[in-house]
């Protein structure tokens, strides 16, 4: 019998591996949830320049109505460069703030 209580210790997992292994899923679904469901479309705003990336520093958006961003851009040749990186910004904004937040995007020049 004193065999099986032995075996039993053996095979128990100890308390800090327990904790390390707590530890791990935590961080893991954390990270999950981050990526599903963290970022809000307000985020979108606060968060900008991080989402859209540096090829957009000269943008900023200026509505989101019914999935359609309207993108302030500083001038027209900056326009007319980020009109072939617009599906890229779309998908970075989606897999950000969630699938279909936006489903459009215009580009507006706004010389402020």
């Amino acid at each position: 019998m004193n065999q099986e209580a032995n075996m039993m210790d053996d095979e128990t997992p100890s308390k800090r591996t327990l904790q390390q292994l707590g530890s791990a899923v935590d961080r893991v679904v954390g990270e999950l949830l981050e990526r599903t469901s963290g970022a809000t479309v307000e985020d979108l705003w606060s968060h900008w320049s991080d989402i859209a990336g540096p090829d957009w520093k000269a943008t900023r958006p200026a509505r989101l109505d019914d999935g359609a961003l309207l993108v302030a851009v500083s001038d027209g040749t900056a326009a007319t460069r980020l009109r072939y990186g617009v599906a890229d910004l779309m998908g970075r904004i989606n897999a950000r703030v969630g699938d279909n937040a936006v489903t459009s995007i215009r580009l507006r020049i706004d010389r402020r």
